[in-house]
């Protein structure tokens, strides 16, 4: 055996380790940051904003993983991703279903993660991980509502389409650091102006004005804060600093953010906290046999929440 074979093996061995071990932090960088308690699988369920009348919407076969549900404009559908490992990572699919027929009308669109509807529900905004089987380039994406026409805008990760027009909010550390960042046709700008060791995810006010995210520095409490969509060089709105996680939601009319927030009890729990005001999160009731609930997102009339939860399908 020639002397460059042994170093060509080793230089595979390297990379080999160096793309699972990026793999596993990515799964568990939120969760570490956020005391987040594992969960043995996760599935999607709906429920009224009281907590009552919760619904399990279609699992898909072979996946022990559902998360980031986001209504479609009209309330009728939800696009999700879905994979066979904890916490999603680079196997994660996104598909769409259609919430008055679960069964029949789910639709593969292919991977990606973190899926959002465009304001006239006919795209959805995505990203691609480093290491997606696909092969496709890791970066922020759009696709059409039936998977065609991909195409990648930026370097970047939980893209979100706002709800008045075609801006695009992604998390990027292009610049050395985490970030959040909005995308306006061809212009890139940055949006929050403090910097952060993490920045988890950001979401859209209803009027497109401000975003809210959750962001972390080193071992301290997480972040809630607000910062205008304009790329105004302004001081974020520290709303909130305690153990809560990532893709907060606002309500349609603005007043109201759902999230999750970790327990004394170390368990996760969706929870709203008003916009205005000093108030701490407040959980919503029926999650008592529960310990992983998360990615909530509400739905366009205000009534109902998507979220993944651990709990047992019924």
């Amino acid at each position: 055996m020639s002397r460059r074979a042994p170093d060509q093996l080793a230089k595979a061995r390297f990379l080999m380790r160096a793309i699972l071990g990026a793999a596993i932090a990515w799964q568990l960088s939120t969760a570490v940051c956020c005391a987040q308690p594992a969960p043995r699988h996760s599935h999607l369920f709906t429920m009224n904003v009281d907590g009552s009348n919760t619904r399990p919407v279609v699992a898909i076969e072979g996946m022990v993983w559902h998360g980031t549900p986001c209504y479609s404009p009209d309330g009728e559908r939800l696009v999700f991703d879905a994979s066979p490992q904890v916490y999603g990572g680079p196997p994660s699919r996104i598909y769409t279903v259609r919430l008055d027929d679960q069964r029949k009308s789910i639709a593969d669109l292919g991977y990606g993660a973190n899926g959002s509807w465009s304001a006239d529900g006919k795209q959805i905004a995505f990203f691609i991980q480093r290491g997606s089987p696909g092969g496709e380039k890791p970066g922020v994406y759009t696709m059409n509502v039936d998977g065609t026409n991909r195409k990648w805008h930026s370097e970047g990760e939980k893209a979100r389409f706002s709800p008045i027009d075609n801006r695009i909010l992604f998390m990027s550390r292009h610049e050395g650091f985490p970030s959040i960042y909005v995308i306006d046709g061809d212009n890139r700008k940055r949006v929050l102006f403090d910097k952060y060791s993490n920045v988890t995810s950001g979401s859209w006010s209803p009027d497109g004005t401000q975003i809210v995210y959750i962001a972390h520095r080193n071992n301290e409490p997480a972040i809630l804060g607000v910062t205008p969509s304009s790329g105004k060089e302004v001081p974020p709105r520290v709303r909130f600093q305690g153990r809560v996680g990532w893709i907060p939601s606002w309500s349609p009319d603005g007043k109201q953010i759902v999230l999750w927030k970790v327990n004394e009890r170390n368990q996760q729990r969706i929870s709203l906290i008003t916009f205005a005001g000093n108030n701490s999160p407040v959980e919503i009731p029926g999650q008592e046999f529960t310990s992983f609930n998360s990615d909530p997102s509400w739905s366009p009339d205000g009534r109902r929440i998507a979220f993944c939860s651990d709990r047992i399908k019924q």
